[in-house]
């Protein structure tokens, strides 16, 4: 809950405010545990994405960090290790990552001129995927 307060003070990105979302829905979710097994944070994860659904608006499909995260909940449900985790997740941002470069922007800056953004990838889910990738140490 402390970094999603630091977050809230301190930039006022949209992107930061997703995490922000995300971060305080985690804290919730885990709020009396002093650990959490690996095969119950896809789990917490959902629960930040259905927040971040809730106040963003964005869905799957829209181009967003969101189909990012929906890919690491539906391809670690079933880890049960940190190695299996996060490879998992890695794989799932890769895969999302290509998933959604050829379709147009909805969200975000590029809404605008979705078009634009069709063929390029989503500023958030590639800054999802580099966090990913740096705490599975790829």
């Amino acid at each position: 809950m402390r970094l999603a307060r630091v977050i809230a003070r301190t930039s006022g990105s949209s992107l930061s405010a997703v995490a922000m979302t995300g971060l305080m829905a985690m804290a919730n979710e885990t709020k009396g545990h002093a650990e959490l097994a690996w095969s119950d944070l896809s789990s917490v994860l959902a629960a930040a994405l259905e927040a971040i659904q809730t106040r963003s608006k964005a869905r799957r499909g829209d181009k967003t960090v969101l189909d990012g995260l929906a890919a690491i909940v539906d391809a670690t449900g079933d880890a049960d290790s940190g190695e299996a985790f996060s490879q998992a997740a890695l794989q799932a941002t890769r895969s999302a990552l290509v998933a959604m470069r050829d379709r147009p922007a909805t969200k975000g800056r590029l809404r605008l001129a979705p078009d634009q953004g069709a063929g390029h990838d989503d500023p958030g889910m590639v800054a999802l995927q580099r966090v990913v990738g740096a705490m599975s140490g790829a």
